[in-house]
């Protein structure tokens, strides 16, 4: 469990991360990103867990996308789409195979429970079939597919690239906020010295005007 925590932890980041700037990318608001710290394993507790969180997701939202790992192996896409009282599901799955059953159970029946006032579809979306190990980088495209249009959607031999410079610019703005952060933080350092240096060598002589008495 240890090494299954830190596994989906580091995967977890990376997809969240590279999802929003993703979406960022074609100027997508509104959206709520859900990426599971836990794999999928096809236990009760799992599922329960799983519906818990969508629910506590989309209540506030009306749109959610969502990166599933099934069982430490494999990346899935699901866009919950809610619109007056139904929320509408697509599942992809890059790799072309069929929704777990307990998965799909759990969408389903168990989201339907959480949502008794909605009506709740689930449908498969054949999406292309992945062509190398790039699960993750399909399940990023195929969600902006869903969200924007096929024609948003970057080809598998570019995908890559594409994402790694997506990342590099997003660790070129970090690196940047950070050196203007310290340089604001040296100038006002700078000044409050010369201030207090300014202070010791003319200090103020406050003159007090001598008042008659009256008695």
């Amino acid at each position: 469990y240890e090494h299954e925590s830190y596994w989906n932890r580091y995967s977890k980041q990376g997809m969240e991360q590279l999802l929003k700037l993703r979406l960022k990318s074609i100027n997508a608001h509104d959206l709520e990103v859900m990426v599971p710290s836990y794999a999928w394993d096809d236990s009760e507790h799992n599922a329960e867990r799983f519906v818990e969180e969508i629910k506590h997701s989309l209540l506030p939202n009306n749109k959610l996308l969502v990166c599933l790992n099934l069982y430490s192996k494999h990346w899935v896409g699901l866009f919950v789409n809610k619109i007056g009282y139904n929320i509408n599901i697509d599942y992809m799955d890059s790799e072309q195979n069929k929704i777990p059953a307990l998965l799909e159970l759990a969408l389903t029946k168990h989201l339907q429970e959480a949502f008794t006032e909605m009506h709740v579809n689930l449908q498969e979306v054949e999406v292309e079939l992945q062509r190398s190990n790039n699960c993750g980088l399909e399940v990023i495209e195929n969600l902006i597919a869903a969200v924007a249009g096929k024609e948003a959607r970057i080809d598998q031999e570019e995908v890559l690239e594409f994402h790694s410079a997506l990342y590099e610019q997003y660790l070129i703005e970090k690196v940047l906020q950070v050196e203007r952060a310290l340089q604001e933080t040296q100038i006002m350092n700078m000044t409050s010295s010369e201030v207090s240096q300014k202070s010791t060598k003319n200090p103020i002589v406050q003159e007090t005007s001598s008042v008659p008495q009256l008695s």
